[in-house]
């Protein structure tokens, strides 16, 4: 014959207190998820609210009562342009001119990185007679930064922070090696990356050079006063910096601008950050392929 074991159903009321835990648990849970997206939602709107504002801003100071209505405000297209006033057919082929002296801060080392004080001072960017030349980056004025950390040597670039709506004059000096006497060095190129847009617009400003090189198809804003020329990023979304000069994309090469300076012991430029609130990175180094 068949057995049937009965099983034992627990007390109404047990059933009725252990659901109303799990109801109230879940409610709960439930409660705070939906304040957390809240929270959330509202924060993501703000910062929403908060680019816009931003890019509004940009755009209003490229707009017709903006810097596109001066009318030494022009937009430059072509593959290269003089200070002088010169230019070239953008479709020719035009490359760097490889007697110039190169440098090259891939292979060297920082011996002390106080950008505002003793400077960043790279060790061995370039020989001279034989001899090893190092290159000296100080500030001339009052420097804010957003992340003194970023100011370092990455691979092939050096790296200077500069916080937003803040404007930096920067001195690169060649220094000997042994005595830390100045250089003159002969005609060479040097080279300044990323200039890019997010929430900010960045600028950068250069004077007393021979020549300038820019990418076939760049999208900078260029102008010229006088023997100063400043390169403004356009506004568009922030391009991933470039980590290697012969591994740049299309994109990097035209946020870069490749400088032919004369003979000289020192250089000075310009850099600007303009709107937003965090700051932006400036990007350097010697010879670029961009020309």
């Amino acid at each position: 014959a068949f057995q049937f074991k009965a099983t034992r159903k627990p007390p109404p009321r047990f059933i009725s207190i252990r659901h109303k835990i799990v109801v109230s648990m879940f409610s709960i849970f439930s409660m705070f998820s939906f304040c957390v997206l809240v929270s959330m939602a509202a924060a993501l709107a703000a910062d929403a609210r908060h680019s816009a504002s931003d890019m509004a801003e940009m755009y209003q100071l490229l707009g017709t009562e903006g810097l596109l209505s001066s009318p030494a405000f022009v937009q430059v297209r072509s593959e290269i342009r003089s200070n002088v006033g010169g230019s070239r057919d953008p479709e020719e082929n035009v490359r760097c001119d490889f007697q110039n002296l190169r440098i090259d801060l891939s292979k060297s080392t920082v011996e002390s990185n106080d950008l505002a004080g003793k400077g960043m001072h790279f060790s061995g960017v370039a020989e001279v007679g034989g001899k090893p030349v190092d290159l000296v980056v100080k500030t001339l004025g009052h420097y804010r930064t957003y992340n003194l950390s970023m100011n370092k040597l990455v691979r092939d670039f050096g790296v200077v922070n500069l916080h937003a709506n803040s404007k930096l004059e920067l001195k690169f000096a060649f220094h000997d090696h042994a005595t830390q006497e100045p250089v003159v060095m002969d005609p060479f190129y040097f080279s300044f990356h990323d200039i890019d847009s997010g929430v900010n617009l960045e600028t950068l400003s250069i004077t007393n050079f021979t020549e300038y090189y820019v990418q076939q198809g760049h999208k900078l804003f260029i102008t010229t006063d006088n023997n100063k020329t400043t390169f403004t990023s356009a506004p568009s979304r922030s391009e991933p910096a470039p980590y290697s000069l012969d591994k740049m994309t299309q994109q990097q090469k035209k946020n870069s601008v490749t400088i032919l300076y004369p003979k000289t012991s020192h250089f000075k430029v310009i850099v600007d950050v303009v709107g937003g609130q965090a700051g932006r990175n400036f990007l350097f180094s010697g010879y670029s392929l961009i020309c």
